[in-house]
Parts: structure tokens; C-alpha cells; sequence
């Protein structure tokens, strides 16, 4: 990495364009801004700051919006990417894989994928109860820079990089689903404790009147 590159200044200057923007828009309100950086370990970190930024190989910056459109408001992202040369241009690891983010519409979640030429190897929606978007979207992109090094050690053609991308869609299904479930008897062992509980108090007071 040439040290003269500031990716920090960079940074800045990218934020700025699209803040100035999002202010004089009336379409477009709070702005927001996510800082990936890339080292040369191979190590992603992600931040709401941009200290991460200083000892970087690459980094990706992910701005966020509310865009109106008729009458909603929906959830915007646009993906810059800061290259070793300091050269701004979209979010791709390579030549051949890249990231996106689709934006939020009515009742649709936005989603990230991971590409592969283009093609969609795998996507995960944005919105999780109880869990904020840039905590969903921090969770997948450390999860989607996992797979796509392991895409590029393993995976030389693209059926390869689609079949581990679908083993690994199925595998985060099955483990969301395991999950659900075990809330699930966990909330229903609750509510028959609280059932019983309130039982006990119920006969209590029966047992007190009868006196």
C-alpha cells in the first residue's frame, strides 16, 4: 500500500459530497455512513467512525438514506470503495466479485448480496426484529467477506461458487430456524410456568375466602 494515501481525507470528502447532497435534497433525509475497512492481513472491521480507516489496504464506505417516494419513505444505500491507489469507484473485492445493497420498498426489506460477475451467489434481508439495520448489515457483510474468501481460494468456476453459496444460504436457514424454535419453547415453557404460577396465587385466594 503506498503510505501517502489518505484514506481518512478520502473518506471525508466522499461523505461530504453526499451530505451536501441529502441536505439540499427535499427527497433525501438522514444520512448515515458505515466505514469497512480491509487490511493486509485479510481482516474486515467495520464502524460508525472513521478511525478504523488509518492502516488500511482498501476500505468501503456505505452510505444510507431515507428516500421519498410518493408518500413513504424508504431506507437508500450507495456503495463507494476506496482502492490501495486511492481511486473511488463502487463496491467490488476484485475483478470478479462485488457486493451490493438493493434499497428498502413498500413492505420489502432492502438486501445485501454477494456477486459473482455479477450474478447473485447470496443475499440476506436487512431487517431482523428487535435489531437495528446496521447491526443486520455489519453481521452480513463480516459474513458475506468470509465467503467470498473462501470463494476465491476454493471455488474456480462459477457453479463451484454458486453451490457453496447456496450450502451456505441453506446452512444460515436451517440455524435461523433452529433458533426461532428454541425461543419458541423457551417463550412456551415460560408461559406455562406464568400459567402455573397464577394458578397457585388463584387457589391461594380461593382457599383464603373459603376460611
Amino acid at each position: 500500500m503506498d503510505d501517502s494515501i489518505n484514506f481518512l481525507e478520502i473518506a471525508k470528502f466522499c461523505k461530504d459530497e453526499f451530505e451536501q447532497k441529502c441536505s439540499k435534497a427535499s427527497y433525501m433525509s438522514g444520512y448515515s455512513l458505515l466505514y469497512v475497512a480491509v487490511f493486509e492481513d485479510g481482516q474486515m472491521r467495520i464502524s460508525k467512525t472513521p478511525h478504523i480507516l488509518s492502516g488500511a489496504a482498501k476500505c468501503y464506505l456505505i452510505h444510507n438514506w431515507s428516500q421519498l417516494a410518493v408518500s413513504c419513505w424508504y431506507s437508500t444505500y450507495n456503495i463507494q470503495s476506496i482502492n490501495e491507489y486511492g481511486a473511488v469507484g463502487e463496491g467490488v473485492f476484485d475483478d470478479e466479485y462485488s457486493f451490493s445493497i438493493s434499497p428498502a420498498s413498500f413492505n420489502v426489506s432492502p438486501r445485501v448480496y454477494l456477486r459473482r460477475n455479477g450474478e447473485s451467489l447470496y443475499s440476506a434481508e436487512l431487517w431482523e426484529s428487535g435489531i437495528s439495520s446496521d447491526a443486520v448489515l455489519t453481521r452480513e457483510l463480516n459474513y458475506i467477506w468470509s465467503l467470498y474468501k473462501k470463494c476465491k481460494s476454493e471455488c474456480h468456476s462459477m457453479f463451484e461458487s454458486k453451490l457453496l453459496c447456496k450450502l451456505a444460504q441453506k446452512e444460515r436457514s436451517i440455524t435461523s430456524l433452529e433458533d426461532k424454535l428454541k425461543t419458541a419453547t423457551a417463550n412456551e415453557l415460560y408461559l406455562k410456568s406464568e400459567v402455573s404460577a397464577y394458578r397457585t396465587l388463584l387457589d391461594d385466594i380461593k382457599s383464603a375466602l373459603e376460611k
